[in-house]
């Protein structure tokens, strides 16, 4: 490999790093919400049926962000 081939190389795996960070923080946003809509369930300040719907949304988007992060950190290795 010669220097140009390191340096694209490089800057691929620092890419996909920082892709990784961020959907990492994404992640932890989506994890964050299903707590505080978890929360207004729990003390029904507002009802029940309004929230399923994005308490629903939210665990799909958490599984879908830790599904992407999973397979990113696999491709890394």
């Amino acid at each position: 490999m010669n220097n140009f081939e390191l340096c694209i190389l490089n800057f691929e795996l620092f890419r996909r790093a920082d892709f990784v960070s961020k959907l990492q923080i994404a992640l932890k946003e989506a994890r964050e919400t299903r707590y505080w809509l978890r929360l207004l369930v729990a003390t029904q300040l507002i009802p029940e049926s309004r929230l399923t719907p994005l308490l629903t949304e939210s665990e799909e988007l958490i599984k879908i962000l830790a599904s992407i992060v999973v397979q990113t950190k696999r491709k890394q290795e």
